[in-house]
């Protein structure tokens, strides 16, 4: 079952000024749990909810959806990493601050193969970042500036965890895990990209392969809510705007 927004960008943030009010921007509530079945593959996003699939042409046949789960298949030799920006990525176009969370139950094939949430800047394939269900038994924030994965480590925790999120607030992006669906949240890392990321990026699901065979992920019970503290805020916003209408009648 999908809940799909009749917009991908909602006002929810408010900040009071003297006598007026300005607004921030966080993304609407989307969810699909894979229910329905769809042949990605064939028909694309049609009727699914999602806005679309960056290097669709490095999806296999085998990315599907039915039954409470999504099989994603991308080529091998493809890799969120080393420069290369070139696995098959669907996505959603997101305005504004997020929290997103996907279950991982099994990523299958390649030598190397990875799966997560990734948040791609639309303009610059080299600009992301990618919260990795990693082959190593670890999770792993990766984040690259114009192709460029900064060096010093990539943040990462271990045992790796099936479940993984990934949020933004501002400029700055945070990737958790966790292993079973009971369990707290762990922090893998953060970055703050500052104005590189626009306010406006594709969120999805992703898989890649860093060897010369098909990667097939699987996923399920994938969610984008706006971002806790930017619900909040609206809800304070909301209420504070009553209540200054009520006094002005």
């Amino acid at each position: 079952m999908k809940t799909t927004p009749l917009k991908k960008s909602l006002v929810i943030a408010a900040v009071f000024g003297l006598g007026s009010v300005s607004f921030t921007q966080a993304a609407v509530p989307f969810s699909d749990n894979f229910s329905a079945s769809h042949n990605y593959f064939t028909n694309g996003v049609a009727g699914t909810g999602w806005d679309g699939i960056v290097n669709s042409g490095a999806m296999g046949a085998g990315s599907v959806a039915g039954g409470g789960s999504l099989n994603w298949e991308t080529a091998g030799n493809t890799q969120w990493d080393n420069g290369k920006s070139d696995a098959a990525l669907l996505y959603l176009s997101v305005v504004g601050d997020f929290s997103a969370s996907v279950q991982i139950t099994n990523v299958a094939n390649g030598g190397f193969p990875n799966a997560g949430l990734l948040a791609l800047d639309p303009g610059n394939m080299g600009d992301w970042a990618y919260n990795d269900y990693h082959f190593n038994d670890n999770n792993v924030f990766f984040n690259s500036v114009n192709g460029v994965v900064p060096g010093g480590g990539n943040p990462a925790v271990s045992p790796r965890g099936g479940y993984v999120r990934l949020d933004r607030v501002g400029t700055t992006f945070s990737a958790y895990s966790k292993v079973n669906s009971g369990d707290s949240w762990r922090f893998i890392g953060s970055v703050d990209r500052g104005a590189e990321m626009p306010t406006t990026i594709n969120l999805g699901l992703t898989a890649a392969s860093y060897s010369g065979t098909a990667t097939t992920a699987t996923f399920s019970n994938f969610s984008v809510v706006p971002e806790p503290a930017s619900a909040m805020l609206v809800m304070a916003g909301v209420g504070m705007l009553a209540m200054r209408r009520k006094r002005s009648v």
